[in-house]
C-alpha cells in the first residue's frame, strides 16, 4: 500500500507562520526606530488615547489594571505560566509543545529589554505605579501575548483563542490606564509577542503535529 501524498497546504503553513512572525518582530523594531526618529515622544494617537484613558479612569478600571499589573509580572507570565503549561504538555507526551511554550516564555523578556535599552523612550507623566526602564515596548503585553498566542496555536480551542484575545487587549489597555505606557508601546508589543509566538510555532509545527497525531 502506497502512502498518500502530503497536503501541500499543511507543508506551507509553518513556513508562512514563521515568515509572518518575523515580519511582525521586524515591524515592532522598525516602529520603535520611527518613533525614535520622530523625537521619541508621544505620537498623535498616543496623546488622543492618553486623554481618553484619563477621562474614563474609574475605581474599578484602576483596580483591574493594578491586578493585571501584578498578574502579568515577568515571574508569573514569563516563568510560572509557561513552566506549568510545559509540565502539562510533557505529561501528555507533547514534548515539542512544551518546548514551544518555554521558548516563548524565555525569549520574550530579553527581546523586550534589548529594544527598551536601545530606544529609551520616556514614559507618560503621572504614573500610577512604580516602573523602571523605558516605555517602548511594553514587557507585560509582550510576555503575555507570546505565551497565549503559542498556546492558542497549539491547542486550537476556539474558546481559548477568544480568551487570549480578550486578555491581551485588557492587558494592553491596563498599561495605558496606569500611565506607564503609550498606546503605541502596546501596539509594538502586540507585534513582538505575536511575532515571536508565530516564529516559534512555525519552527516546531511539524513536530507538534506529529505528536498530536499519535494514537
Amino acid at each position: 500500500m502506497t502512502e498518500s501524498a502530503p497536503d501541500p497546504r499543511r507543508a506551507r503553513n509553518p513556513r508562512i507562520a514563521f515568515a509572518v512572525g518575523l515580519l511582525a518582530v521586524l515591524a515592532c523594531i522598525g516602529g520603535g526606530g520611527v518613533i525614535a526618529l520622530l523625537g521619541n515622544g508621544p505620537l498623535p494617537l498616543d496623546v488622543a488615547w492618553f486623554d481618553v484613558s484619563n477621562r474614563t479612569l474609574s475605581p474599578w478600571i484602576l483596580a483591574v489594571s493594578r491586578f493585571l499589573n501584578d498578574a502579568g509580572a515577568q515571574v508569573v507570565v514569563g516563568v510560572v505560566l509557561p513552566v506549568a503549561a510545559a509540565i502539562l504538555f510533557r505529561i501528555r507526551g507533547q514534548g515539542w509543545a512544551a518546548v514551544a511554550v518555554l521558548l516563548c516564555g524565555i525569549l520574550s523578556a530579553p527581546l523586550v529589554a534589548a529594544i527598551k535599552s536601545a530606544l529609551e523612550r520616556p514614559r507618560p507623566d503621572d504614573q500610577l505605579i512604580p516602573v523602571s526602564l523605558s516605555a517602548y515596548p511594553s514587557g507585560h503585553v509582550a510576555n503575555l501575548v507570546a505565551v497565549l498566542v503559542v498556546l492558542a496555536l497549539i491547542l486550537r480551542w476556539r474558546w481559548f483563542t477568544v480568551l487570549a484575545v480578550v486578555l491581551s487587549i485588557a492587558m494592553a489597555l491596563s498599561r495605558t490606564y496606569l500611565n506607564v505606557h503609550w498606546i503605541s508601546d502596546d501596539i509594538g508589543e502586540m507585534l513582538l509577542g505575536s511575532g515571536l509566538a508565530l516564529m516559534v510555532w512555525g519552527a516546531l509545527a511539524r513536530r507538534i503535529r506529529a505528536e498530536n497525531s499519535r494514537p
